[in-house]
């Protein structure tokens, strides 16, 4: 197995580096089984029955961060010994799973059927327990938001993407009061409970919305002016209060796409102005998500100075899937998009998830990310844009390390052959090691032999008759 020559020297030790220190925290975990079973804390609390296990995770979970970090710089080609903000973003993240950690301790020790019985024999430790509840909610949040904040010092620059993909851009403009921010259809106590804990979404709505227009270009926006570290989601393009019209006006005569997430403000309302009337309507989209009352102006604005679009309505499922819906996805409807066809037509579609296991489990981790799919399809049909996204070599390795036993990395590069092969065959062991050693293999290539490898392995599912 020999690497590509486009790999540098460090980008292979990094990537090779991680996987064995991944490798070496898993046996390590395995090793020390017994010794972090907290049970025995219990049965004789001395401070050398807790120091010694809380030793072992401590080095152990530090041993499968550093080695994450570094199989994740490796993946991204970012250099820790050249780049100073890849170095921060690999020290905060270090840090945030540093304070993550006493949450686990913290869910082990009352995840053990021992703690039933200290709580019997000492009935004032319930109150103990709930007012532990507390630093536990901050502590988690504070290192889930540190965790996120990390991505924020790799987040490459609008210069850097546009230097490295030649595409025409996606222009993304909306207002700077709405970024990563979570938002919710449902109103009352729902919305009021999603609003506080909106910090554990991996995904806000721009990282989806950049992820789907990815397909056509580099996604481009600028920044907001005196922020520390840039949103995750479009590359920002930072400029003075006195040239951004210019910049934005030169981005849109170059663009493939403009997309608009719909916002209140002035500004925002006259760059849609300068979209509408420069640029060709069906290169521009519209998003407008959360609850109506949030853009139920900008939408009546809209209509009056644009026209009314004209609403296309979901096709209805077979009755037992639409029942699996309501019942599995019961927040379905995200917002609204609008979109013109080639004779100028507002059309306007819901957002609206797509039955589907894999919107099923990523809709807890990413609130957005199936509805805005599943709206935006059928637009980018209807528009003759390149649905297909490209796979990532950053999210195939992990999944070949992680998920082999179940074959989830073939499943992602499209042979579902051998992931069904891998599922039937998983309680035999042969996938785990096989998983690895395709892991050992993807991280030897660089991103051009990765996509020729991903072509290969697509083309048969291509070209099979339909």
């Amino acid at each position: 197995m020999d690497a590509s020559p486009g790999l540098s020297r460090e980008t292979l030790w990094l990537r090779l580096g991680g996987l064995a220190l991944i490798g070496t925290s898993l046996a390590l975990f395995a090793y020390f089984e017994d010794v972090l079973d907290p049970g025995p804390w219990f049965t004789t609390p001395t401070i050398s029955n807790a120091l010694w296990p809380l030793l072992c995770f401590f080095v152990s979970a530090n041993i499968l961060a550093l080695g994450i970090t570094l199989l994740l710089s490796g993946l991204r080609q970012l250099s820790l010994t050249t780049n100073r903000q890849a170095r921060a973003g690999a020290l905060v993240r270090m840090a945030s799973i540093n304070l993550m950690l006493p949450c686990f301790v913290f869910a082990a020790v009352t995840d053990a059927g021992n703690l039933d019985q200290v709580l019997e024999a000492h009935p004032g430790m319930e109150v103990v327990g709930l007012l532990a509840l507390l630093p536990f909610v901050y502590v988690a949040r504070t290192s889930i938001l540190l965790f996120r904040s990390s991505w924020k010092y790799e987040a490459p620059s609008a210069e850097e993407v546009l230097r490295h993909d030649t595409r025409s851009p996606v222009v993304y403009l909306r207002s700077f009061g709405i970024d990563d921010e979570i938002v919710s259809t449902e109103g009352g106590w729902w919305a009021w409970l999603s609003s506080r804990l909106q910090y554990t979404a991996a995904a806000s709505p721009e990282q989806e919305l950049a992820w789907i227009m990815a397909r056509v270009g580099p996604v481009i926006a600028i920044g907001k002016p005196g922020e520390r570290l840039p949103q995750l989601g479009a590359a920002r393009l930072y400029v003075d209060d006195d040239h951004w019209r210019d910049t934005i006006d030169e981005l849109m005569a170059r663009s493939a796409l403009v997309v608009v997430r719909a916002g209140d403000t002035p500004n925002l309302w006259w760059e849609v102005e300068r979209a509408m009337t420069r640029h060709p309507l069906e290169r521009v989209i519209i998003v407008m998500l959360g609850q109506e009352e949030r853009w139920r102006a900008f939408h009546r604005r809209f209509a009056d100075t644009f026209g009314a679009p004209r609403v296309t309505a979901d096709k209805s499922p077979s009755p037992i899937v639409g029942m699996m819906r309501r019942w599995l996805l019961p927040v379905r409807t995200q917002g609204t998009v609008i979109y013109f066809d080639r004779s100028s037509t507002p059309h306007q579609r819901s957002l609206t998830h797509s039955f589907s296991l894999s919107a099923l489990f990523t809709n807890i981790y990413s609130p957005h990310g199936a509805a805005l799919r599943g709206g935006m399809e059928p637009v980018f049909v209807d528009l003759g844009l390149p649905w297909t996204s490209r796979r990532s070599l950053t999210v195939a390795v992990p999944l070949a390390f992680f998920g082999g036993a179940f074959g989830l990395h073939h499943f992602y590069l499209g042979n579902r052959r051998r992931g069904l092969l891998c599922c039937l065959f998983f309680w035999t062991g042969i996938p785990v090691v096989l998983g690895s050693i395709d892991a050992v293999r993807l991280v030897l290539l660089d991103e051009a032999r990765f996509q020729a490898l991903v072509r290969v392995v697509a083309s048969p599912v291509a070209s099979r008759p339909r």
